[in-house]
């Protein structure tokens, strides 16, 4: 994605505990992140039915809108059917986790911030 947009992703990196690490690639991802919890915080309190199963189907919307469309469409990355499984895996349970961890906190200040007995 940053080849695409003229930034050499390749210099844009660190070696920590003898690991290379890429923190163009890791700012695009944490900003895409804080971007989508965001949207689903505002959404969910306009429409509450975004948070069906604690969040987990907007989980698979953004799994599959991502890594099934948008970022093959780009040719950013392969879509998800062409990922070895444990790749597929990996981004499937991360993206549920997250927003997992989003909707509990989300509704646990929205209990606290609402007025009325708690």
């Amino acid at each position: 994605m940053l080849d695409s947009l003229g930034i050499n992703a390749n210099q844009l990196t660190y070696v920590y505990s003898e690991h290379m690490v890429n923190y163009g690639s890791a700012l695009i991802h944490q900003s895409f992140s804080i971007f989508f919890a965001i949207f689903y915080c505002l959404t969910a309190l306009r429409y509450p039915r975004v948070a069906v199963w604690q969040g987990f189907g907007f989980g698979m919307l953004v799994t599959l809108a991502f890594h099934g469309v948008i970022l093959p469409m780009f040719n950013w990355a392969p879509p998800l059917w062409e990922l070895p499984p444990a790749e597929w895996a990996s981004e499937t349970f991360g993206h549920l986790l997250w927003i997992w961890v989003i909707e509990v906190i989300r509704r646990d200040l929205q209990q606290r911030w609402s007025p009325g007995p708690s």
